[in-house]
């Protein structure tokens, strides 16, 4: 069977498909080169990064994360695999940041997360929502009192309601 995938011919392509962003930083974080990849933000371009020191580029919270981590890549020659946030302007980012050693600089794989981050987000917020919300929404389900502390006071106005009337399975 022909290898497709390990065909050196096919190798550009494939890179050009499927890779990150890959950035190669010196020592003191500037960045020696970069391939942008699959990637489409104002921010991630050669024009504005390369020469650059990517690390005084970071705003505060983010550079308190990543920095200990490129040290770390730096010093002990091991792999790092984090999740970070970037606020720039007034956008925020998400990003994964495969960092590892590559000779005496650190390459550092970027792929940004923003989309599904955002709904993940949107995702575990329904999900906290459902899980209050479902007891409330079936028959019967009234009978178990909600928290006081409540957020859903309809929920509990609505029971309130249905608790001072006879049940009747068409009662709404």
């Amino acid at each position: 069977m022909k290898s497709i995938l390990k065909d050196t011919n096919n190798s550009e392509k494939l890179l050009n498909m499927v890779s990150d962003t890959l950035i190669l930083m010196d020592k003191d974080g500037v960045c020696v080169d970069m391939a942008v990849h699959n990637v489409d933000l104002w921010f991630m371009n050669e024009e504005r990064l390369l020469g650059k020191n990517l690390l005084n580029l970071l705003p505060p919270v983010t550079y308190s994360e990543f920095y200990p981590e490129f040290k770390k890549v730096l010093l002990r020659r091991t792999k790092s695999v984090r999740n970070y946030e970037l606020m720039l302007r007034d956008d925020t980012y998400f990003f994964k940041c495969i960092m590892q050693p590559y000779g005496d600089l650190v390459l550092c794989q970027y792929r940004d997360i923003t989309e599904s981050s955002a709904n993940w987000s949107w995702k575990e917020e329904t999900g906290n929502y459902m899980r209050y919300r479902k007891p409330h929404s079936s028959v019967g389900g009234c009978l178990t009192r909600p928290p006081a502390n409540s957020v859903m006071p309809d929920i509990r106005a609505s029971c309130a309601r249905r608790m001072s009337k006879p049940f009747h399975w068409m009662h709404t």
